[in-house]
C-alpha cells in the first residue's frame, strides 16, 4: 500500500543534529508516511546514524558522491510513493503534529498545492523566534514578487502539481531553487501556510544559503532568473538595470549595502509594476506588497516625510487588501 506521506530529507555532513531530524519525523503522531534519505557523498558519520535505524518506514538512497541538493532532492521525489511530499532537513526538527496538521490541511483544501507552516528560528547561540507566514494564497502569489513566501523545510506538495505540470528543482536556480520552484508551481496551483509553528528551524552560519548570500554577483544573476519567469506570468519584460534594482531592494540587507538608488527612482519603478498589475483582478494584492516594500525602504533610508506619506498609503493598501 501507498504511504500518504513522503517525506524527503537530503543528509551531507548532518551528523550533529541529524539523529534529532530523523526521530522528531519517526515520533510523529501521523504514522502514514515513508522516510526518505538521501545520502549526499557524506564523509562523516552521517550514514551510520542512518543505517542504526530499523523501522521500514526509512528507505536510503545512497549518493556514491556529493551530487548536491537539487539533485537530492529530485532524486528523492522521484522515487517517492506518496500523495504528498513533505521536505526535512537534516538540522531541523518537526512538531510531533506536524504531518497530521499538514495532511489534514492538504485533504480539505483541495485547490492548495504547496502549504508551509510558522516556524521556530534556531539561532547559533540557542535563541528562539517564531515566524509567521501569510497564508492567504492570493496574497503569497503577490508576495513572491519579492520573497519565496515559504520556509522550505517545512513545506508539503501535492505530488500530483509537480507530476502534471512537469516541476521539479532547477541548477539554474541554485540556492535559491525553493523560490524557483514556487514561482513556476504559483503558475498552477496555490500556495498557503499553517499559522502554528511546526518546525525548528536552525540557522547556521555554515548553511547553503547564508554562504550563497555573500556572492551578490553570483546570487543576482540566479535571482534574475527567477524575476523574469515571475513577471513574465504576467506580460512584463524587464530590462537589466530593473532586474538588478528589483533584486537590490527586494532584501532589507541588501538595499543598506548596495543600494545606489533613490527613493524616487525606486518609486517610478514601482509605479511601472502598479501600472501593469492594475489590469490583474486582484490588484489590491499586488498594490499591497509593494506599499509594504516602500516603506520598508524608506524606513531604512530614515526620510521621515517619505515615512509618514508611504505610511498613510500602506495603511490605505493594507485595509484595502482585507475587503
Amino acid at each position: 500500500m501507498k504511504p500518504a506521506i513522503s517525506v524527503v530529507m537530503p543528509v551531507y555532513n548532518g551528523e550533529l543534529y541529524l539523529r534529532d531530524s530523523i526521530d522528531s519525523i519517526l515520533n510523529q503522531s501521523f504514522s502514514d508516511f515513508e522516510l526518505i534519505i538521501i545520502n549526499d557523498g557524506s564523509n562523516d558519520n552521517s550514514i551510520k546514524i542512518i543505517r542504526s535505524y530499523e523501522d521500514p518506514r526509512i528507505i536510503v538512497l545512497n549518493n556514491e558522491e556529493n551530487k548536491g541538493l537539487i539533485y537530492s532532492l529530485n532524486r528523492g521525489i522521484h522515487n517517492s510513493k506518496g500523495k504528498y511530499i513533505a521536505r526535512m532537513d537534516a538540522d531541523d526538527c518537526c512538531h510531533k503534529r506536524r504531518l497530521a496538521e499538514q495532511w489534514q490541511f492538504m485533504e480539505e483544501h483541495k485547490e492548495i498545492g504547496i502549504c508551509g507552516t510558522a516556524y521556530n528560528i534556531i539561532s547559533s547561540d540557542g535563541g528562539h523566534k517564531k515566524k509567521i507566514l501569510e497564508s492567504n494564497p492570493l496574497q503569497n502569489r503577490a508576495n513572491l514578487m519579492f520573497f519565496p513566501v515559504l520556509a522550505h523545510p517545512s513545506v508539503i506538495i501535492r505530488k500530483s502539481v509537480l507530476d502534471e505540470f512537469n516541476l521539479e528543482y532547477k541548477e539554474e536556480y541554485k540556492h535559491a531553487e525553493d523560490y524557483g520552484l514556487w514561482v513556476e508551481a504559483s503558475k498552477y496551483t496555490q500556495i498557503s501556510n499553517i499559522k502554528k509553528a511546526l518546525l525548528n528551524y536552525r540557522v547556521l552560519d555554515n548553511s547553503i544559503t547564508r554562504q550563497a548570500d555573500r556572492n551578490f554577483e553570483k546570487r543576482l544573476e540566479i535571482h534574475k532568473r527567477i524575476y523574469r519567469k515571475y513577471f513574465e506570468d504576467f506580460g512584463l519584460i524587464l530590462n537589466e538595470e530593473e532586474l538588478k534594482l528589483h533584486f537590490i531592494i527586494s532584501d532589507n540587507i541588501r538595499f543598506k549595502n548596495y543600494n545606489n538608488y533613490t527613493i524616487k527612482e525606486v518609486n517610478v519603478y514601482f509605479n511601472k509594476l502598479k501600472n501593469k498589475f492594475r489590469q490583474n483582478p486582484y490588484y489590491k494584492f499586488y498594490r499591497y506588497t509593494l506599499s509594504k516594500r516602500m516603506l520598508s525602504l524608506s524606513i531604512i533610508e530614515r526620510n521621515y516625510f517619505q515615512i509618514i506619506k508611504f505610511a498613510i498609503r500602506f495603511l490605505y493598501n493594507m485595509l484595502m487588501s482585507k475587503i
